[in-house]
């Protein structure tokens, strides 16, 4: 089963996208579509490499290679992913062959998503995926533009999905072992739903220095003032912000905010072990 070929529809975001007439696959229309929030993070100052090689579960396949660092996940499966680059397959899932790497036992289980490291060969994907053209268009700006806001217009988003960010929050640029990207907390949706710990992700996207490879992480998150899921009656934890059905782009927007103004010790896992993983990245020629 091809990991890539994801389809965000959670309950709520069918009856929402049904009455907004929502299908958005992110190879037709890259630019955010659902409302998004305003400006939410700088790229200004990136976290230096690592110098030296960090505690943890080294993993190493096809060229790439990273630590997990302990108590995050005790392993990773890998896999190589053959091409799918012809149509009839859906624009947003056209791609050359990649690798792909799925963490083991990790501490949120039971998400939309699940917790997954892919590296593209950037030139073959923005060649036949527009949706990839335009996230790495995206993010060679952020990293060559230094103090650019990233937000809903300027971040770079996973290709292979049939939706779009609905906020940005903690954003912040970091850099890997040869490379350089940028990091963000954001909701993967179909149609505005409630910010929830069912769907919320932490995600990185990178490119190596040599411009070869384009590195993506999406790995599951939770935090203490979300709802369980996203449905708009689950209950909204104290410190939470309600959903406003009339408002989406308010709501999110002060989501973002709360976020933002969360300690990375607050998330769980932590954003600072999450860092410490893609700061271990090393991506060569296999």
């Amino acid at each position: 089963m091809r990991s890539k070929s994801i389809h965000l529809i959670a309950s709520a975001a069918v009856l929402l996208s049904a009455a907004l007439g929502c299908n958005l696959p992110y190879g037709g229309a890259p630019a955010a579509t659902a409302p998004v929030a305003g400006s939410a993070g700088s790229a200004g100052s990136a976290r230096p490499n690592e110098t030296s090689a960090p505690a943890g579960v080294a993993v190493s396949f096809s060229g790439t290679s990273f630590t997990i660092p302990a108590g995050l996940a005790t392993g990773a499966a890998p896999e190589s992913v053959p091409a799918m680059d012809n149509e009839p397959v859906p624009s947003w899932e056209l791609a050359p062959a990649f690798v792909q790497f799925t963490l083991q036992n990790y501490p949120v289980a039971g998400s939309l998503l699940k917790p997954m490291i892919w590296v593209y060969p950037a030139g073959k994907y923005e060649a036949v995926n527009n949706g990839a053209a335009e996230s790495l268009k995206r993010l060679r700006a952020l990293i060559s533009g230094g103090g650019m806001d990233v937000n809903g217009q300027t971040a770079p988003f996973v290709p292979s999905f049939n939706a779009t960010q609905s906020f940005v929050a903690q954003a912040m640029p970091i850099k890997f072992q040869n490379g350089a990207g940028i990091r963000m907390v954001t909701q993967y949706d179909q149609a505005p739903i409630p910010v929830n710990n069912h769907e919320l992700v932490y995600h990185f996207e990178g490119l190596t220095s040599d411009g070869a490879n384009y590195v993506i992480v999406v790995f599951p998150i939770n935090a203490a003032t979300l709802p369980a899921d996203g449905n708009p009656a689950s209950p909204v934890p104290a410190g939470g912000i309600p959903f406003n059905q009339d408002d989406p782009a308010a709501y999110f927007a002060a989501v973002s905010q709360s976020l933002n103004q969360a300690a990375p010790a607050s998330f769980t896992p932590s954003l600072t072990a999450l860092d410490a993983l893609v700061e271990s990245i090393g991506v060569v020629a296999p």
